[in-house]
């Protein structure tokens, strides 16, 4: 084992990952190198996802095999949203030193420099590890859970495999993470136990970063937030202002909006419009989690599906390249079987190129966790399994197919709408 050598990963989502990738930066500014193996690394570096129950279990899972595959002098760190969300479920498993995502600043404790935190910008996102090996992916989703579990893991797999080019960030794309946190209370969620309220960049701060990725030939572009909706109302301004002064740079290059909730996105829309028309736009993601309004109602989520499912069809007929994504989650506590099938309904009516499936899973000190009718294992497991079937069942007549993968603005900008911002 070398001196100064790191082995780092997530089990995360994007921002966890960019997360990471800035924590990289810290010590490899420090002269530290990365490890191809995590035996041969003196120090282990683990951003951790709890956003789910799941994810919660494999990365408590993750956690026994890197102790098993560490060298016995080796130094294990555990970040992310974890220690945030189930800190207690964490000690079980880890005692030493933790933090979350978006206290990078720990580690200038944990390993002094005179490189600060403050000052690290990544605009890439860290890999991604669900399990190091099959065998303990065997061992943790099939002996654990049943064979049912392992099931839906390979049709939630298929539904990716079969969607290409629907992901807010593919490799080669510059990732720019312009805020964290959120003005939400939704009754799920445990990520914003682990994020808090917004905190934005300010614009000038993203445009120099975007300003860095043109100048490096980059192309395709990514605004990472964990609720991208509400970026700069911290501040006294919003999406909009940054995407207005985007679209005034020339050059090939189009941007991603990743994590748009639908409350903004119906708020900002007129606005939006104008930046659309530009065609510097080629993804929208914007979660609509439900297709019965008593249960987004439930969530503490403020906007009707009439009016997400009109806005979306909207912006399908006017700007038809854009690639849109949305999430559902299954079996929320006292969800019908009527109320199922409208969600069912809603994804064959809008049929956005991806939707991403969720079975509800309760996180602690959230609302929906003590919330009355709650569904059995067995009835959300079969709800995920019809929904993952009928995705898909869509995925191979979708009418937009032919559109994948081609950025919105392939020979769609236009220098006439761009003009309006300049």
């Amino acid at each position: 084992m070398n001196e100064k050598t790191l082995f780092s990963f997530s089990n995360g989502c994007p921002e966890s990952r960019i997360d990471l990738a800035r924590m990289q930066e810290y010590f490899f500014q420090n002269g530290w190198t990365e490890a191809r193996a995590i035996g041969d690394a003196e120090l282990v570096l683990f951003n951790s996802c709890a956003g789910t129950q799941d994810s919660e279990e494999a990365s408590i899972g993750l956690i026994g095999q890197m102790k098993k595959g560490m060298a016995p002098s080796a130094r294990l760190i555990v970040g992310g949203c974890l220690p945030k969300i189930n800190l207690a479920r964490l000690r079980s498993v880890y005692d030493g030193p933790t933090f979350g995502s978006d206290e990078i600043e720990a580690l200038e404790d944990l390993y002094p420099s005179g490189v600060r935190t403050a000052s690290l910008r990544a605009n890439r996102l860290a890999r991604r590890a669900q399990y190091i090996g099959w065998a303990s992916w065997f061992r943790e989703t099939l002996w654990r859970r049943g064979p049912f579990a392992g099931i839906l893991r390979l049709l939630e797999s298929a539904n990716i495999r079969l969607n290409p080019g629907t992901n807010a960030y593919d490799p080669g794309v510059f990732c720019i993470k312009v805020s964290t946190g959120c003005l939400g209370n939704c009754a799920y969620c445990g990520v914003r136990l682990a994020r808090g309220k917004v905190v934005s960049k300010t614009v000038e701060a993203v445009l120099e970063e975007f300003d860095a990725g043109l100048s490096a030939g980059a192309h395709d572009f990514t605004l990472i937030g964990t609720d991208l909706g509400c970026y700069g109302r911290d501040k006294g301004h919003d999406l909009l202002a940054l995407l207005r002064e985007m679209v005034k740079r020339p050059g090939d290059w189009s941007v991603r909006l990743r994590n748009v909730k639908p409350n903004y996105l119906l708020k900002m829309l007129p606005g939006l419009e104008e930046i659309f028309d530009t065609g510097r736009v080629s993804f929208l993601s914007s979660a609509v989690e439900a297709g019965s309004d008593r249960i987004v109602a439930l969530m503490n989520r403020p906007y009707s599906v009439a009016e997400y499912e009109q806005t979306m069809r909207r912006i399908h007929e006017r700007y038809p390249r854009i690639i849109t994504r949305t999430q559902i989650v299954v079996g929320f506590p006292s969800e019908t079987n009527a109320e199922f099938r409208a969600s069912l309904d809603l994804v064959r009516r809008l049929r956005l190129d991806f939707v991403e499936s969720y079975m509800f899973q309760a996180r602690p000190l959230t609302a929906a966790a003590v919330l009355d009718g709650p569904i059995p294992e067995g009835v959300k497991r079969r709800r995920q399994a019809r929904m993952q079937l009928l995705l898909i069942r869509l995925s191979f007549r979708h009418p937009r197919k032919r559109l994948r993968g081609k950025r919105a603005g392939d020979s769609r900008h236009s220098p006439e709408a761009a003009d309006r911002f300049r």
